[in-house]
C-alpha cells in the first residue's frame, strides 16, 4: 500500500484507416516533445455518487454556502465525504489549468468529459510552451493557500466563476478538509511506444495499433 510509483498502459486502438496512422505518428511526436495537460479525468469523478447524483460540485458548493445541512452531510460515511471534497477540489484545479492554457496557447481544442469541457493544444507554434508562462507546478485550492501573483490571477477567475471565495473552502466543521499540495501542470508519458499497424480482426477493412506508455501515480 502506498508504494505505487507509476502505472503502465498497454492499449489497442482500433477501427483505423491508413490516414489515421499518419495522425497517430504526428501526435506521438508532439506528445513526446510537449506532453499533455495533467488534468484529473473522468476516472476521478465517475465513482462519486451522492444521493443518486454525480453533481458533487453542487453538493459541496451548497455546503460551503450553508445551503446544505451540515448534519445531513456528516451522516454519510467519511470515505464518501472525502471523495466528494477531493472531487470538487480536483474540478477546481482542472478549471485553473484551463485558464492557464487560455492565457498561453493560441490554438486550443475542446474535449468533452463528465464535467464539461477540457482544453488541449493541437498544433503548437514552435517553442510556444517554452516561451510562455506555464508553471511546472500549480497548487490545488485550499483555504490557507499562499499564492504568487500569477497563481492568484488564475485562481480568482475560477473562484469568481464558481461564486465562492478561497476562505469558503474551510469546511473543517464537517470533519473534512481541502488539503494543500501541488500538481504538475504538463505531463509527459514515459516510454511511449507505438507498434506497427496490423489488421483489425474486429472491424472489416480496418487497422489496429498497439500503444504502450507509463504515467506517474495520480495521473489520468
Amino acid at each position: 500500500m502506498g508504494d505505487l510509483l507509476k502505472n503502465k498502459f498497454d492499449i489497442v486502438v482500433r477501427d483505423l484507416d491508413k490516414k489515421d496512422l499518419f495522425n497517430i505518428s504526428d501526435r506521438v511526436k508532439e506528445i513526446s516533445s510537449y506532453g499533455l495537460p495533467n488534468y484529473f479525468d473522468s476516472q476521478r469523478f465517475g465513482s462519486v455518487n451522492f444521493e443518486n447524483s454525480n453533481k458533487f460540485q453542487f453538493i459541496i458548493k451548497d455546503l460551503i454556502q450553508k445551503k446544505y445541512p451540515l448534519d445531513k452531510f456528516k451522516q454519510n460515511p467519511k470515505r464518501l465525504r472525502e471523495m466528494l471534497v477531493f472531487s470538487y477540489q480536483s474540478y477546481l484545479w482542472n478549471e485553473c489549468v484551463k485558464e492557464i492554457l487560455k492565457c498561453n496557447v493560441q490554438r486550443l481544442i475542446k474535449i468533452k468529459y463528465s464535467l464539461g469541457e477540457l482544453f488541449f493544444y493541437d498544433k503548437l507554434i514552435e517553442n510556444e510552451l517554452e516561451n510562455r508562462s506555464i508553471p511546472k507546478i500549480f497548487p490545488l485550492l485550499s483555504p490557507n493557500l499562499k499564492m504568487n501573483p500569477s497563481e492568484e490571477g488564475i485562481i480568482n477567475k475560477v473562484l469568481i466563476r464558481e461564486k465562492i471565495k478561497l476562505e469558503d473552502l474551510d469546511i473543517k466543521e464537517s470533519g473534512n478538509f481541502f488539503k494543500a499540495y501541488g500538481r504538475e501542470v504538463i505531463l509527459k508519458p514515459e516510454n511511449l511506444k507505438v507498434y506497427n499497424s496490423e489488421r483489425d480482426e474486429l472491424n472489416r477493412n480496418k487497422l489496429k495499433v498497439r500503444v504502450c506508455f507509463e504515467l506517474p501515480k495520480g495521473s489520468y
